[in-house]
This record gives C-alpha cells, structure tokens and sequence, in this order.
C-alpha cells in the first residue's frame, strides 16, 4: 500500500492558496445574467483586479488564476452586451406602443361609460355598434372600471399597416380582467381594430 508523500499535501495547499480570489468572483459573476447589468459590471471589476492580481510582475507575488479571470472578463461583456440589447429593445416598444396605448386607454374608457359614439369614432369598421353593445353588456356585470394596465405589447405591420397588438389586464370593482387589443395606424391616425376581454 502506497502513501502521498506529506511534501505534495502542502504543495497542493499552497496553490490553493495562491489562487487569485478575485478571479474566482469574476468568473462565478459573470456566470449568472440574471440580475440585469449588475452582476456583468462586478465581473468585470473583479476581472480587471484578477488579471492585476494573477501578472507575472505583481509586486505580492503572482497568483493563479488567469483563466478565470479571463473567462470572467468574457462572460462580462457578453452580459452587458445582451442587457444593452434587452434595455434597447424595451425602449423601443415602450416608445412604439405610446400612441397606441393611449388610444386604447380612451377606448376602453369610452366603453365603460357607455359612450358609443366616442368609442366608434376611434375604432376602424372591424368594431361596429353591435360589437359595441355586445362587448358592454359583457362588462357591466364586472362592475365599475377602473384603470387599464398593458403587460405586453408587440409592434409590427399587418397587412401593410403599421399595428400594435397589446395584451394586459382590465381592473373593474369585481376585480381584474384580462385583455387583448389590436391598435392600427390608418393613414395617420390610430384606431381600435380589435378589443377582447374576459
């Protein structure tokens, strides 16, 4: 039966301890996006003071560790770059879907209080007086409306018009209802194509 000699206990020990802590958090940060921008930033501080850490000429003595803090540098940049697309995107949607929203905040307002002549008169011919009617004796058992509150919106054309199609909930006295909308750009100006709700 063969023993490890005690001399390569304390060498392994050793280069355990020299491993460049900061490195080590660089590369574990830059692991996890989920927290937005926050973690890529730390990673990247920590990358910079690992790579500082693990050179040849630290005045302390190098530390191992490069790699890590390398990958950490990396992992880093690739999170910030991703956030930067997400946080651009949003804009972008948010910005696009403002006219939009708007006009479907007005609408649904005009339909809670009965006000068909308004509702039509931002609607395109797809919402009739009937649907009108249909979609209010839907709602009137919901009780009082209160506010609107759009959760998802999608910005694009359909059939060679510029459209939003948002989705959100409804909140009423009886409580909160989910509901979909079409909003389309005719010749200017934006109008409900389609309104759904339950």
């Amino acid at each position: 039966m063969s023993q490890v000699p005690p001399y390569a206990d304390a060498h392994i020990s050793n280069a355990r301890a020299t491993l460049s802590a900061a490195s080590i958090a660089s590369f574990i940060l830059g692991l996890f996006f989920c927290i937005p921008v926050l973690t890529s930033l730390l990673a990247l501080l920590f990358a910079f003071a690992g790579l500082r850490a693990t050179r040849s000429d630290n005045p302390a003595g190098p530390r191992g560790g490069r790699g890590f803090a390398i990958t950490g540098l990396v992992l880093g940049i690739v999170g910030l770059v991703l956030w930067a697309g997400v946080g651009a995107m949003t804009a972008y949607v948010i910005s696009a879907s403002a006219a939009p929203r708007a006009v479907l905040h007005t609408f649904a307002a005009d339909l809670a209080a009965n006000n068909k002549s308004a509702a039509l008169a931002i609607s395109t011919s797809a919402i009739d007086a009937d649907g009108f009617d249909k979609t209010r004796t839907y709602i009137v058992p919901f009780g009082a409306y209160r506010d609107l509150t759009c959760t998802g919106a999608y910005v694009g054309n359909f059939n060679g018009s510029e459209s939003c199609r948002l989705t959100g909930t409804a909140d009423f006295a009886a409580g909160p209802h989910t509901f979909s909308a079409v909003v389309i750009n005719d010749a200017g100006t934006w109008k409900i194509a389609g309104f759904h709700i339950w």
